[in-house]
């Protein structure tokens, strides 16, 4: 186990795993420990249909919009039925496009509904070793210990998951699909060809030392932070350790994960 750092502090970290509708498997309870890549829910995979209501909704408030999801949530829908209509001089009409339940309604007043289960199985894994501490109806809550790194937010102001590079990355031709793909990276001063080139290899974040201004919107994670932080981290470990990180850009923020 690595050392205590200096400068980092160590924090309580909740991250959560959104359960999808329908038929859901969970292969974890309360209290279990969990492994990174470890199965945690197997369920049947459903198409999500967009059905247009913005003609029948755009002029409800928020709050008329929730009654009406209310009534019709969950409700199961034959292909062709009304859903909702409206009679008047212009009468209006929503019908389901196909045979589903209605689960939502998104941010342009289309209804969102799930149409039948495929037969195939889909899995989710857990992306961090932690422990199970709260099962919801709709999401998993996995707990871990991670040493925190405050920078400046940039980028996409997003979150990702990637294994550390433990080395400061300085020349191009470090950057290979098979030395960066899914990792986050270090690096100092990066111009915006060298990242995006980066990128499209499958960079999944950036750590910055030094300016980011040029490459602030670049469509990528990124947390510019201070060298002498960065110093430390790569000092307390092998070039060759698996080290877990998550990256949140929004918040200027790293984690790295208590090995």
């Amino acid at each position: 186990m690595v050392k205590d750092f200096k400068s980092l502090k160590k924090v309580e970290v909740k991250w959560t795993i959104a359960i999808p509708e329908g038929e859901v498997k969970k292969l974890i309870k309360t209290g279990d420990k969990v492994e990174r890549g470890e199965v945690v829910l197997e369920y049947l995979s459903r198409e999500k249909i967009l059905i247009p209501a913005a003609d029948f909704l755009k002029k409800h408030s928020p709050e008329d919009k929730q009654k009406i999801l209310d009534q019709i949530k969950e409700k199961r829908f034959g292909m062709g039925e009304v859903i909702f209509s409206k009679s008047g001089l212009f009468s209006k009409k929503v019908v389901a496009i196909t045979e589903g339940e209605v689960v939502g309604i998104d941010e342009f007043d289309n209804l969102i509904m799930l149409g039948r289960e495929s037969d195939s199985k889909e899995i989710i894994k857990s992306p961090v070793s932690g422990e199970v501490i709260k099962i919801d109806q709709d999401k998993i809550t996995i707990g871990f210990k991670g040493w925190e790194i405050i920078g400046e937010p940039g980028g996409n102001l997003s979150k990702a998951w990637g294994d550390l590079k433990l080395k400061i990355v300085k020349n191009i031709f470090e950057i290979k699909s098979d030395l960066i793909e899914g990792k986050i990276v270090i690096v100092e001063n990066p111009d915006k060809i060298w990242l995006m080139k980066a990128q499209v290899l499958g960079v999944r974040g950036v750590i910055v030392i030094g300016d980011k201004s040029e490459v602030d919107d670049l469509d990528l994670p990124i947390v510019g932070v201070e060298e002498t932080k960065v110093k430390e981290l790569l000092a307390k470990y092998k070039e060759e350790d698996l080290v877990r990180v998550l990256i949140n850009s929004r918040l200027g923020r790293v984690l790295v994960v208590v090995q």
